[in-house]
């Protein structure tokens, strides 16, 4: 091929459920190519924690030349736990091709992936795989693929039969077998539908020529009114030629794309694929581990040489990249140049993100970041070892750059260094990571929630401190009244001396001293909120009253209003949001009835029923799992702290008796 011809660039995103088939499909088409030699061939799941699985965890990429064309493949996980990566992906490619195992159907994840697919509206493949075993149908898995993905899907590489029959497969619009006539048919007519000229002369009679079918079966699958189903068996190469001849004849280059839209100086912009452009791309992959770090960028207009300057538009920050890399799973090669559409990495760069642009020296143009799924599931972790306390930090950092929907944070307020991901799984494979990677060893456990304490009564308290050691002893005296405010207030010192019987600094005194103690908590030592404390009387010894005195007068005063005034705790509650299919819909009520959660609204999304609920977060803890069981993996979901309510008594006795029991370990 003409090199860095952007029109000759092939770029494509594997997708579909886990154990489809679709790392297969990748490494057949790399033996068929001569890269491989070998099913499996350990190209695209080279990482020790996918050999030891089994499956793909990240996003993995295979660059190749073929039939004068630069291919790439970016091979993805197929559950959802990984997600990120297939959403990463697409955002970078021109084709998915979703594949579909026979023996399983269309299923969760296959329509994740499809659906995540049809949002950033690049073209598709369909690859059915698996035909060859037992109680197989293509026509009953071409139905199903119909109404779960669409009727656009339309069958164009097809089987000799199912099972043991599965010897070839055909091409519907060039092959004369008599198995493909219904297909060919139904696929004539789907093509002619979308141009005016060539149904009209169909209507009439007129033969179309096979040349004008061609390209406008093209023109439609690039436009994504068509997605062509084809049938592959990588195992015993059948069909994987004819797969190899879809992408170089079907699947879009970049320069076939739609621009890309950005923004500049805060306005709209579209970026076409031109190697004579300015330079501009995104990065879209990080790669951590004790050797360097790794950026993976694809380029969305202009030329960049290696061992050049690139702008991170982000940061306003230039950075000095070195080689420019071709990546052939763990192995890369190095290259001097890349062009609009081609998709590059660069080694020891540590000041670019995933998401950030990348573009010539002070510019303002910046592409929108990607979206990622919000991670559910937390965990507290702490390094087995006292002294890998700031080593499980940066590890954690690092694979929080790899990784957007696993997150990390140091909550104040229980001291817990807390991590959440997608699932159980991705959180153990993570910490798996971190213990084989890093060398950090961790526990893990369930959060603490951060409950408040606060009051729904009225007191008053009036405290004297009195100390007498020897030389100047202690003297503070205090009268308060206490009552809650509205949730949300926090604190409110009001102070109502008069006639100075306690002078200025030591009222600043008295309030630092109940401040202190609000922070400690008083029931289960839970910051106390949403108090109105009126200080209006007390008094002061000329000799023994002090800074320190008075601090402890207005802590105890304090303490004794807070207990007098029927003090409760405060849950945190979080605004749920479900996404199920219809028939899960009772399950889902009755589960939330069992969490104590409150319905406070139902309405449908596409095929999914949307419930809306205020759960407490202690009832939520394990929820991704539960919903998983539930729903068997069809259901989703989201939630964000929505206010704090009052713990009802049985329950607040609990949690006053277990957090009294952990102070005094």
């Amino acid at each position: 091929m003409a090199k860095n011809d952007t029109s000759s660039l092939r770029n494509l995103v594997f997708v579909g459920h886990g154990g489809s088939g679709k790392t297969t499909l990748c490494e057949a088409v790399l033996m068929e190519a001569g890269l491989a030699t070998r099913l499996p061939a350990g190209i695209m799941d080279y990482l020790p924690d996918e050999k030891d699985r089994g499956g793909s965890i990240d996003s993995a990429l295979a660059q190749f030349s073929w039939n004068d064309k630069e291919i790439t493949f970016i091979d993805t996980s197929g559950y959802q736990d990984f997600i990120h990566s297939a959403i990463s992906a697409l955002n970078v490619v021109e084709t998915s091709v979703c594949v579909v195992s026979a023996a399983d159907g269309v299923t969760v994840n296959t329509r994740r992936g499809w659906e995540e697919s049809r949002k950033k509206g690049v073209a598709s493949l369909v690859v059915v795989t698996k035909l060859d075993g037992e109680n197989v149908s293509f026509d009953d898995t071409v139905s199903q693929i119909q109404q779960d993905l669409g009727e656009k899907c339309r069958p164009f590489i097809i089987p000799s039969g199912d099972g043991d029959a599965l010897t070839e497969v055909y091409s519907v619009l060039t092959s004369d077998n008599e198995k493909v006539a219904t297909y060919k048919e139904q696929l004539i007519e789907a093509v002619v539908e979308t141009d005016d000229e060539m149904l009209s002369k169909y209507f009439e009679g007129e033969e179309i020529p096979i040349d004008d079918l061609k390209k406008q079966f093209r023109k439609v699958v690039l436009s994504g009114e068509i997605f062509p189903i084809v049938v592959v068996c990588p195992t015993k190469n059948i069909g994987v030629k004819e797969f190899m001849s879809c992408i170089d004849l079907l699947c879009p280059s970049p320069a076939d794309a739609a621009a890309r839209e950005a923004e500049e100086n805060g306005e709209a912009k579209t970026v076409e694929a031109s190697a004579d452009g300015e330079f501009s791309a995104q990065v879209f992959k990080i790669f951590n581990d004790p050797f360097g770090r790794v950026s993976y960028f694809r380029i969305f207009s202009g030329t960049l040489k290696s061992a050049s300057s690139i702008y991170v538009t982000n940061t306003e920050g230039t950075e000095r990249i070195g080689q420019l890399l071709k990546t052939f799973g763990k192995d890369q090669k190095q290259v001097d140049e890349a062009v609009a559409g081609e998709i590059v990495a660069v080694a020891k760069v540590e000041n670019i993100q995933d998401g950030d642009t990348l573009s010539v020296d002070k510019s303002k143009l910046v592409f929108p970041k990607v979206t990622y799924p919000t991670p559910m599931v937390p965990l507290a972790v702490e390094p087995k070892s006292r002294g890998d306390e700031q080593k499980i930090s940066a590890a954690l950092n690092k694979i929080v750059e790899e990784d957007p929907t696993f997150v990390m944070r140091r909550d104040d307020e229980t001291s817990e260094l807390v991590v959440s991901g997608m699932s159980n799984l991705h959180l153990d494979i993570i910490l798996n990571r971190l213990k084989t990677r890093f060398k950090v060893e961790c526990t893990k456990k369930l959060p603490k929630i951060a409950y408040r304490e606060t009051i729904t009564g009225k007191s008053d308290s009036r405290y004297r401190h009195k100390k007498q050691s020897g030389g100047s002893g202690q003297f503070g005296e205090v009268a308060i009244k206490m009552e809650p405010t509205e949730r949300g207030e926090k604190f409110d010192f009001v102070n109502k001396i008069v006639g100075g019987v306690i002078p200025s600094p030591y009222i600043a005194s008295t309030e630092k001293g109940m401040i202190a103690t609000m922070e400690k908590g008083i029931l289960a030592g839970y910051h106390i909120v949403d108090v109105r404390v009126t200080l209006y009387d007390g008094k002061t010894h000329d000799v023994d009253s002090s800074d320190a005195a008075f601090q402890i007068a207005g802590s105890k005063a304090f303490q004794e209003a807070f207990m007098q005034s029927k003090p409760v705790l405060l849950e945190p509650v979080e605004h749920v949001k479900i996404f199920v299919p219809q028939d899960y819909m009772g399950d889902i009520m009755g589960d939330l009835n069992t969490r104590r959660g409150r319905i406070v609204g139902s309405d449908a999304e596409g095929k999914f029923q949307v419930v809306e609920a205020h759960v407490p977060l202690a009832e939520m803890l394990t929820y991704s799992a539960d919903l998983k069981a539930i729903t068997g993996a069809e259901g989703s979901f989201t939630m964000e702290f929505s206010h704090y309510d009052v713990v009802p008594s049985n329950l607040q006795e609990k949690i006053i008796a277990k957090a009294k029991a952990e102070q005094e370990k």
